[in-house]
């Protein structure tokens, strides 16, 4: 009896210390030292060290078996479309893929936490999804996203018959959104009595209409001066090709400077008779050969900005229609006005104003003799003043003004003086000279850009 009893008490030691022994060294399970595997789960394994507060590494382990999850779920690229994009960017099809699986992990669904385990310095989490389950809700939110944008197109086919055509290109282009996440896959739908692969109907549809689109301008060159508006805006006029009395209506055109720079309303619309008009505020650059250029604005049609990435890549391998204004600029008309002294009495050859007109001209501006033919009025008003006489050498003190009215708006838009730029020589007229001489470097340095940076903005 007492050694049945000696008995038990040895099992019971040797189980306990077998417990201990347990929870010492954590006994690692299985999941964590192999990765199992399965044909009807997902199975996701996420550690995070414990160097942060519980819920946040618990969490954080968590988000790791997600995104482990979501690595397993690839998309095979079999839309013809698709893959002719992707190809000419190889950036982008990363992204894409990228896209996928942040996508697939934000929709994940149904996830099972299977088991927890932990020592003193990691959390382990083992999750898992069914894979019959994922594949039922991912393919009711496909079916979902097509039928949507298998609406805006038939929207878009049936605008497109009316002779609406700005409507049609803004149909097709949003049925992109709907259906971005899966873009990658075949998707076919029926429409109007037939199977279509959705995503190559959408996009030959909108590459045909946009290539009936032909753009026509009026007025040719146009001559501009810098400074100044355009006296008439940019017009150009939107017509489908091969019909002459079907104006391509409601359609957005984005005019931009694609040689030289100015202010210009860079997003114009077609009225119902096709015609976009821009108005040119202002040439700010000095080319003599300035270029706008206006394109078909397929993106805002899309939703602008708030395109993702990946449809603003699609709308953008489009060849787009558009046209090119050409601009003859010119100087602004300037009427120079100069008053130059030495010790008050006037210069007979003046020495500022010859290089306040040279400065001017390299910047593309004109002069006129005639006041009432210019545009700007640019007064000088230079002098000379004797300092001291001191071993020999006399020094002069070089003193100018120079504004600028623009005479068309009475507004003064630019003055600025540089005062007593000293200079000595062996008698004053020729400090005099050397101070003039001074003066006019820095009037050419320091006052002709600010000067002419008024004049542009």
């Amino acid at each position: 009896m007492e050694s049945v009893a000696l008995h038990r008490s040895a099992r019971a030691l040797l189980l306990l210390l077998g417990l201990c022994t347990s929870i010492a060294f954590g006994d690692q399970p299985e999941w964590v030292r192999k990765r199992p595997i399965s044909q009807e789960f997902y199975v996701g394994i996420g550690m995070a060290r414990k160097d942060r507060p519980a819920s946040e590494y618990a969490e954080g382990a968590r988000n790791v078996a997600l995104n482990d999850i979501a690595s397993q779920i690839t998309v095979s690229i079999s839309s013809d479309v698709l893959r002719t994009v992707l190809e000419k960017n190889e950036q982008l099809e990363d992204e894409f893929q990228s896209r996928i699986r942040a996508s697939a992990t934000a929709d994940l669904e149904g996830v099972q936490l299977i088991d927890t385990y932990e020592t003193d310095g990691e959390y382990w989490v083992y999750c898992r999804l069914s894979r019959f389950d994922y594949e039922a809700r991912r393919a009711g939110k496909l079916n979902a996203a097509a039928a949507q944008s298998l609406d805006l197109y038939t929207r878009g086919r049936q605008e497109e018959r009316g002779g609406k055509v700005g409507l049609a290109l803004g149909l097709y282009a949003q049925a992109f959104g709907p259906i971005e996440k899966y873009l990658a896959e075949p998707l076919v739908v029926q429409s109007e009595g037939r199977s279509v692969y959705l995503v190559n109907e959408v996009y030959t549809s909108l590459r045909a209409l946009l290539n009936s689109i032909e753009i026509s301008t009026t007025g040719g060159e146009r001559d501009a001066k810098i400074g100044r508006p355009l006296t008439k805006p940019l017009e150009l006029k939107a017509g489908l090709r091969d019909s002459v009395s079907s104006p391509a209506a409601q359609i957005p055109f984005r005019f931009t400077f694609t040689r030289g720079s100015g202010e210009c309303v860079d997003r114009v619309q077609t009225d119902n008779q096709g015609i976009a008009r821009c108005a040119v505020r202002k040439i700010t650059a000095s080319d003599r050969i300035q270029v706008i250029e206006a394109n078909l604005d397929l993106l805002a049609l899309a939703g602008g900005e708030h395109a993702s990435p990946l449809v603003r890549t699609i709308l953008g391998s489009f060849a787009l229609p558009g046209t090119r204004f050409v601009l003859n600029v010119s100087g602004v008309d300037v009427f120079v006005d100069a008053n130059e002294s030495m010790f008050g009495e006037p210069l007979q050859q003046k020495r500022i104003e010859p290089v306040v007109k040279s400065e001017l001209g390299a910047r593309n501006f004109s002069f006129v003799d005639d006041r009432t033919k210019a545009s700007l009025l640019v007064s000088i008003r230079a002098d000379v003043r004797k300092g001291t006489e001191s071993f020999g050498l006399a020094f002069a003190f070089a003193s100018a003004t120079v504004s600028v009215l623009d005479l068309e708006t009475g507004k003064e838009i630019y003055k600025s003086s540089i005062t007593d730029v000293k200079e000595g020589s062996d008698s004053f007229e020729k400090a005099a000279s050397k101070g003039l001489n001074t003066l006019a470097q820095r009037i050419a340095r320091d006052m002709i850009p600010q000067l002419v940076d008024k004049v542009q903005k």
